[in-house]
C-alpha cells in the first residue's frame, strides 16, 4: 500500500524512520471500490457516496453528496467511516490522519472528521476526537494528530461526515475524498539530534553569520544541537523549513525542549512558530508567533503553548534564534524538542511554572513558588500560599493560560499529592469548570480535600456534562476547614494527573474499567433521598411507528417553566448508541430542544432525565405551552431502533450532578443501585 506524506514543494513516500504508516485498506480508494468502508443513511437522509476518477492522486476518490437531511438538518444521519473494520494500531498511542479534500457545493456545510476508540475486541471504548473543516473547491492537504485518551485503545475508526455549519448536525452537502492515511508518527523526528542535523535547517542571511553543529554536550542522549550566532543583524535560524510539523486550524500545540547558553550576553532564544496552508508549496500565510526564553548556563527545560490561528493552517514551522531586541550574536545548546501529547504537560512542575498560573484579586494575596528540597516526583514541586484572603476577591493556582481539550460525555479522573507543611486545619479545593469554544464558562464542580502533614495521593472524579464544552480549566483554592470561607494558609502539590476513563460503563465510578466493590462503596456514600415536587404529564396519543422516532401528545397544554426537569421513562427495542434528541413542542411550534448522550443505550435503563436548566435550544421560560415531545435517536451505527414513551413526568427540585446518578435523575436510588447490577463484574 502506499504511504504518502507531504512536507515541502514535494511529494515523497514515507520512510520507517520518519513515520510508520498504519496498515489501512483501501485508504486512498485505488481498489475503485469502497472495500474496507461502511456507509449508511437512516432517518429521512438521502444522498450517495461513489467512486470517482476526479482525484487527488492515483486513479480514484469518493464522492460525498448529501442531497437531503431532513427539515432543520435534524431528520437524519449519514458517514463514511470504518466502523464494519476498524483499524489495528498495533501500539500507536500518537497517530496522524492525513487526507485530501476539496469542496463542490456552493452551501455553509462543513466536512466533519471523527475518530473513535476501539478495544481490541471492538468494543467502543466512548474516547473520540472531532474536527471540522471547511476544504475551497480545489483539493488541499488536510491533518488530524490524535493522541489516544484510553490506556485500552487497539483500533481507530475514523469517521466522514457533511455537518452544519454550526452543529454536528447532518447538513446537505457535496465533497470529493482521497488519500486517507493514518500513521504512527512523531510530529518532531530527530529532535534530539541523535540523528545529526538531519531534519533541521541552519540559514544565516542579510548580514547574519553563524552556524549549527552538533555537540556531545546533551542533556539526554549524545548530541545536541549547537547553535552560534558570530554576527547579528540580518536573519538567521534553526528550523524546520524541510519538514515542518502539521496542525490544524484552531489546535494548540505544547513544545517542550532542553537548552543551557554558553554566551554571557543579555540575549535570549526566541522560538517562532510560522503558519503554512496545505498546498503543495506550503506557503506562508502571513501569520506566526514568538516565545522568549532566559536561558540559564546549566541545562533546564523550557515548554510554551501555541494555537494556529489561521483558517487554512495545515503545517508550522518552529524556528530557534539568539534574540536580543534583533537578531543578535549569542550560543546556545538545544536538546530534546518534542510536542508534547500529555493531556496535563507540566503537570509535576518540572518547568517550574510554564502554562500554570498563580493569582489573586482585591483583599486576597497568593504566591506560588517552585520547591526542591520537598517533592514527591521528579525534582519540583509547587509551594502555594495564600497569605491575606477574602470570599468577596479570588486566588488560586490553575490552567486558565492552557486548558486541556475535552467534550461531552467525556469521563475524567483527577488526581494529585498535597500536604500541608504548616498546620492551619485548612481545605484545599480543586474546581472543574467547563467552557466552550468561545471562551464562556458552560458547567463547573468542586470537591474539597484535607491534606495532613505528610504527602497523599487525592483523586476527584468529574464527567463531562456541557454540550459545548470543549476545554476545562482545574484550579486549586485554600479554604476553611469546614469549606466554607475563603482563607489563608498553604500546601504543597506535586505530581498532578489527568486521565480519561473508559467512557462506556457509567456504574464504573473509579473509572478502573470494571464494576466491582469499590464502585459500589463509593455509590452507597451517595445515596440520597430527595424529597421534590412533582407532576405527571398525561399522554394522550404516542406514535412510535417511524423508526429512531417517537412523539406523544399531552393531554393538554402544561407550563413547564418552573420546573427543574422532566424524568422520562423511555425504552428502546435494542441495544444502539447515539445520541437522542428531544423537541418540547407548542403544536407544530418547536419552543426547546434538548440532546441526550445515550451512551450504551440499553432498553431496560428506566428513566432518562432531561434538565430543562440545561436546553440546546431555547429557555425554560419558553416553555409556557407545551402540548408536544417529539423524540428522535441518532444513532452511531446503520441499526433501525422502536422508541418507547412510556411516561413523563416534571419534578422540582434542588438538582446538581450526583456520583452514581446513572440515569440522571438527580437522585441515588434503586433505579441506579440495578444499573450497578446489571454491569457487576463476572
Amino acid at each position: 500500500m502506499k504511504q504518502f506524506y507531504l512536507f515541502s514543494s514535494v511529494l515523497i513516500i514515507i520512510s520507517t524512520t520518519l513515520c510508520s504508516g498504519v496498515e489501512f485498506a483501501n485508504g486512498d480508494f485505488e481498489n475503485g471500490n469502497l472495500s474496507g468502508w461502511r456507509t449508511y443513511f437512516n432517518g429521512v437522509a438521502e444522498g450517495s457516496y461513489q467512486i470517482s476518477q476526479d482525484s487527488y492522486q492515483g486513479s480514484y476518490a469518493v464522492h460525498m453528496d448529501i442531497t437531503n437531511a431532513g427539515v432543520n438538518n435534524s431528520q437524519g444521519n449519514s458517514a463514511l467511516d470504518t466502523w464494519s473494520s476498524p483499524i489495528e494500531l498495533y501500539g500507536a498511542k500518537e497517530v496522524l490522519l492525513t487526507f485530501a479534500a476539496k469542496k463542490l457545493s456552493s452551501d455553509s456545510s462543513r466536512l466533519h472528521v471523527k475518530m473513535l476508540e476501539f478495544s481490541a475486541a471492538n468494543t467502543n471504548l466512548g474516547a473520540t476526537r472531532e474536527w471540522f473543516f471547511t476544504p475551497s473547491g480545489n483539493y488541499q492537504q488536510y491533518s488530524c494528530f490524535y493522541s489516544l485518551k484510553n490506556s485500552q485503545t487497539s483500533k481507530i475508526v475514523i469517521s466522514f461526515r457533511v455537518a452544519g455549519p454550526d452543529s454536528i448536525n447532518l447538513a446537505v452537502g457535496s465533497y470529493m475524498l482521497d488519500a486517507v492515511s493514518l500513521d504512527n508518527c512523531e510530529r518532531i523526528y530527530n529532535g534530539g539530534f541523535e540523528d545529526g542535523l538531519r531534519f533541521w535547517r541552519w540559514y544565516a542571511v542579510s548580514g547574519a553569520e553563524g552556524s549549527a553543529t552538533v555537540s556531545p554536550d546533551a542533556f539526554s542522549g549524545s548530541s545536541a544541537a549547537r547553535l552560534q550566532v558570530t554576527a547579528g543583524g540580518g536573519n538567521h535560524g534553526l528550523d524546520r523549513e524541510e519538514f515542518k510539523v502539521p496542525v490544524y486550524s484552531g489546535e494548540t500545540i505544547i513544545l517542550e525542549f532542553a537548552a543551557k547558553k554558553i554566551s554571557s550576553g543579555s540575549e535570549q532564544l526566541r522560538v517562532t512558530f510560522a503558519e503554512h496552508n496545505g498546498s503543495n508549496t506550503q506557503d506562508f500565510l502571513g501569520v506566526q508567533g514568538h516565545r522568549y526564553f532566559d536561558v540559564g548556563e546549566e541545562y533546564s527545560k523550557y515548554i510554551c503553548s501555541y494555537t494556529a490561528a489561521d483558517s487554512e493552517a495545515a503545517a508550522l514551522n518552529i524556528i530557534f534564534k539568539s534574540w536580543d531586541d534583533t537578531a543578535s550574536t549569542g550560543e546556545f545548546l538545544i536538546d530534546d524538542v518534542k510536542i508534547v501529547t500529555d493531556i496535563l504537560p507540566n503537570s509535576g512542575f518540572e518547568s517550574d511554572l510554564e502554562l500554570w498560573r498563580c493569582y489573586s484579586t482585591a483583599d486576597s494575596t497568593a504566591d506560588c513558588s517552585i520547591e526542591t528540597a520537598d517533592v514527591v516526583e521528579g525534582q519540583k514541586a509547587v509551594r502555594f500560599e495564600v497569605t491575606q484572603a477574602s470570599n468577596d476577591s479570588d486566588h488560586g493556582l490553575d490552567r486558565f493560560d492552557y486548558m486541556p481539550k475535552v467534550q461531552y460525555g467525556d469521563k475524567i479522573l483527577f488526581s494529585f499529592y498535597a500536604k500541608e507543611p504548616v498546620t492551619q486545619q485548612r481545605s484545599l479545593m480543586l474546581s472543574v469548570t467547563e467552557f466552550d469554544s468561545q471562551g464562556n464558562a458552560v458547567e463547573n464542580g468542586h470537591e474539597f480535600f484535607s491534606p495532613e502533614s505528610s504527602y497523599r495521593q487525592f483523586t476527584y472524579y468529574y464527567d463531562v456534562k456541557g454540550f459545548d464544552t470543549r476545554s476545562v480549566n482545574l484550579c486549586f483554592k485554600i479554604y476553611t476547614e469546614d469549606g466554607i470561607e475563603k482563607a489563608d494558609g498553604v500546601f504543597l502539590i506535586d505530581g498532578v494527573n489527568m486521565s480519561f476513563g473508559n467512557g462506556k460503563e457509567l456504574s464504573d465510578l473509579n473509572y478502573d474499567g470494571v464494576t466491582d466493590q469499590a464502585d459500589l462503596r463509593l455509590f452507597v456514600e451517595k445515596w440520597t433521598d430527595r424529597e421534590e415536587t412533582s407532576l405527571t404529564l398525561a399522554l394522550s396519543d404516542v406514535d412510535d411507528s417511524i423508526a429512531n422516532q417517537a412523539s406523544c401528545s399531552l393531554d393538554g397544554s402544561f407550563d413547564l417553566s418552573g420546573f427543574d426537569g422532566l424524568n422520562i421513562g423511555l425504552t428502546a427495542s435494542s441495544s444502539a448508541e447515539g445520541l437522542l434528541v428531544m423537541a418540547l413542542k407548542e403544536q407544530d411550534t418547536v419552543l426547546a430542544e434538548y440532546e441526550f448522550n445515550m451512551g450504551a443505550f440499553d432498553a431496560a435503563a428506566g428513566l432518562v432525565y432531561v434538565d430543562l436548566h440545561n436546553l440546546l435550544l431555547g429557555g425554560r421560560e419558553d416553555l409556557i405551552n407545551v402540548d408536544n415531545i417529539l423524540f428522535e435517536l441518532f444513532p452511531e451505527t446503520s441499526s433501525q431502533v422502536s422508541l418507547d414513551v412510556n411516561s413523563i413526568e416534571a419534578v422540582v427540585c434542588e438538582c446538581q450532578q450526583i456520583r452514581g446518578d446513572f440515569n440522571l435523575d438527580y437522585r441515588v436510588d434503586l433505579l441506579d443501585l440495578k444499573i450497578i447490577a446489571e454491569h457487576w463484574v463476572k
